[in-house]
């Protein structure tokens, strides 16, 4: 026999009459308890009436939600790197505006470790200066003599002493010079004496130096210490091409760099044209000697680049030596197929060059 389903249970009249009661006396509790703490601090609540109306008043939801959803979400990983970056464009500026030197550069000396001397042989004069090699600049001014008459290696290695003892304070004890000569320079050895005495052909210039200076030394071609030190630090920073470092002075100095390494052995001032070298009829010497203008004088330089670019393609020619520093009366004048500027570092770029490689052999290209 099946049992009947059971009923659902339901409560008492009586039970439910009692939970209506008490739930009736809590709400009655509470609203006490509430009148009385409204009664308490109505200043509470009328500020914080008025602090959310000036809310809405200044910021309205729906723009407040847009401008969220406009802007990304700023999280730790985008705040760095927009420091990294902001601190990396600010490195830039201040990099760019300390690399590239004014006319005749110097700042304040440092350590005299920190600076190299350099020494720069030319036809007319020989001239140095302790050269800081954190930016390339000269730290003191430069001491020039007159190159002397004859100009033995003996002579001149006197003037480079005096000059090398006139900065002895500023350089590093027993410390490595550079120094730079006028003409083909082979492992510290010279080959050539265009626009000095004969004495020079053959002889170990390194030797002689080191003789006299009791100090390291490394000899290299004037023209292939400027070229090394645009390539560094001036016009010619950052062209890993074929550069073409052309000087002119008593005569004409050249020297080639190729990605940053300066190549010996380059004498394109003697280049025939007309029957003569090419130094002897657009040398700087020359405009002076024969009174041009800088127009007479501009249409022999042109004549000797068109010789010059018809033998070899460079990326870039710096034009440096003691008119570099009055660009604006040549410089627009003169036509070749490569762009054309001048040194960055003027006179000085020899100066700074012999220090690099009195440092830095691996920027001199050796046999």
């Amino acid at each position: 026999m099946v049992a009947p389903p059971k009923s659902p249970r339901t409560a008492s009249p009586s039970t439910t009459k009692t939970g209506t009661k008490k739930a009736s006396a809590k709400k009655a509790s509470a609203k006490k308890i509430v009148n009385a703490a409204n009664a308490k601090a109505p200043a509470e609540k009328t500020v914080t009436k008025t602090a959310v109306a000036t809310a809405k008043a200044k910021t309205p939801a729906k723009k407040a939600v847009a401008t969220a959803k406009a802007k990304p979400p700023t999280t730790r990983a985008t705040t760095k790197a927009a420091t990294k970056a902001s601190a990396k464009k600010l490195e830039t500026k201040n990099a760019t505006a300390k690399d590239v030197p004014t006319k005749r550069p110097r700042v304040a000396p440092v350590r005299p470790d920190a600076l190299v001397l350099g020494i720069d042989i030319g036809g007319s004069g020989i001239k140095g200066a302790p050269v800081d090699l954190n930016n390339g600049v000269l730290a003191l001014d430069r001491l020039r003599i007159e190159t002397p008459q004859p100009s033995t290696p003996q002579a001149c290695a006197e003037v480079v002493a005096t000059i090398t003892k006139h900065f002895e304070h500023a350089t590093a004890l027993n410390g490595p010079i550079g120094i730079t000569y006028p003409g083909v320079v082979w492992d510290g050895v010279t080959h050539t004496a265009a626009n000095v005495d004969q004495g020079w052909i053959g002889l170990d210039a390194d030797g002689l130096f080191e003789e006299a200076l009791k100090r390291p030394v490394t000899v290299l071609n004037d023209a292939q210490a400027a070229v090394l030190a645009e390539c560094r630090y001036g016009a010619a920073r950052g062209v890993d091409g074929l550069v073409l470092m052309l000087t002119f002075g008593t005569g004409i100095g050249s020297g080639l760099a190729y990605r940053g390494v300066a190549i010996p052995g380059i004498e394109l001032g003697h280049l025939i044209m007309k029957g003569r070298d090419a130094e002897h009829l657009s040398a700087a010497s020359v405009k002076e000697k024969e009174k041009l203008s800088w127009k007479q004088w501009s249409e022999r330089v042109n004549e000797y680049l068109f010789r010059v670019e018809s033998m070899m393609w460079p990326e870039l020619i710096v034009i440096g030596g003691g008119l570099s520093d009055e660009p604006h009366k040549f410089l627009p004048r003169l036509k070749s197929r490569a762009p054309i500027t001048t040194a960055r570092l003027v006179n000085g770029a020899g100066i700074v060059g012999a220090a690099i490689a009195a440092t830095s052999q691996r920027n001199i290209h050796k046999r």
